[in-house]
């Protein structure tokens, strides 16, 4: 007796008839599409690439299947030129760069001049844009220092790799007492350091100073009248300058000082209460006592400092201070 198969198993076969017929028809076409005259490469004769390797899908139009292409476009053609520089290549350096990977094929059409000529793209970097990044680091390394550059060099610049710059600062002493920049500056470029940069040049600060207003002699009482103030670079000034002409007024020059010149405060020393010779009273005073006698001064003495005073009296040298211009109290 013969066994009848249900409905449910010939469906199943006419199914999986048909599904292995279209997966069949899918992989001829990929097959004929790798391997039939469609795969195409195309080498331009001049081309630019980016990176630090020349990839063959930089320089040239490939048409393959997308595995085969892929394949085709990763194929290294040796190390890109310098950034902003060419190198060339021959057709048979290319043909022999395909072949190592045994990706030719019988049926591949290759299109290529005798010499390839392949240029870096580059990109370059702005004197101006070294000196802002100058001026802002020695504006964060200065803080309320008014810095101005008034000259710069900079030596090393060159052509880069595309990319994102960063110039990164390096300097111990940036600037000497003297106004002398020196620094160096790493060029990164995406992170990675391209360059050294050397910069140098001339730092200038500027502020309103006490100077002469006229030729000033030796031992003048400064009024004033005998004093400016003038824009003047600190770095020209040796010692200490002065900025308020209220420190100044009233003292007396120890040198001569000509017009335009900054006021240094060791050019100054303190208008005397009274002067060698002067006649003072000498003044002594402990508790409810109070005695007082004539003395002569012995060097010039300034306000509520010490001078030596000989009492005219006792015919003794003592020490007092200075209260006015006349009056000296007795030190015990």
């Amino acid at each position: 007796m013969k066994r009848i198969r249900p409905y449910g198993y010939f469906l199943k076969l006419v199914f999986l008839f048909f599904g292995l017929t279209i997966l069949g028809t899918s992989f001829s076409a990929y097959s004929a599409d790798e391997s039939s005259g469609q795969i195409r490469i195309h080498v331009r004769k001049n081309s630019l690439v980016k990176g630090e390797a020349i990839l063959l899908g930089e320089v040239a139009d490939i048409e393959a299947g997308s595995f085969l292409e892929g394949a085709l476009k990763g194929i290294s053609l040796g190390d890109a030129p310098k950034p902003g520089r060419m190198k060339s290549y021959e057709k048979r350096r290319i043909f022999s760069m395909i072949q190592s990977r045994n990706l030719i094929h019988e049926d591949m059409n290759i299109l290529c001049p005798e010499r390839v000529y392949i240029k870096r793209e580059s990109q370059s970097i702005g004197r101006d844009l070294v000196k802002e990044r100058v001026e802002n680091y020695l504006s964060d390394r200065f803080g309320n220092r008014n810095l101005e550059i008034e000259k710069i060099k900079i030596r090393g610049l060159a052509p880069y790799p595309c990319g994102e710059i960063e110039l990164v600062v390096s300097a111990d002493d940036p600037v000497d007492r003297h106004g002398r920049l020196s620094l160096s500056l790493d060029v990164m470029v995406d992170g990675r350091q391209q360059d050294r940069l050397r910069v140098t040049g001339i730092v200038s600060e500027y502020e309103r100073i006490v100077c002469a207003s006229r030729n000033l002699e030796k031992g003048s009482i400064l009024s004033s009248g005998d004093l400016s103030l003038e824009r003047i670079n600190l770095f020209n000034i040796r010692g200490n300058a002065l900025r308020s002409p209220g420190n100044v007024v009233g003292k007396k020059l120890k040198t001569s000082i000509q017009k335009g010149t900054p006021v240094d405060s060791s050019d100054l020393r303190k208008t005397p209460l009274v002067e060698k010779g002067d006649i003072v009273t000498l003044v002594a005073q402990k508790d409810n006592l109070c005695i007082m006698t004539t003395g002569v001064t012995q060097e010039d003495g300034y306000a509520d400092e010490l001078v030596l005073v000989e009492n005219v009296t006792s015919g003794k040298t003592i020490r007092g201070f200075v209260r006015n211009d006349s009056t000296v109290e007795v030190v015990y």
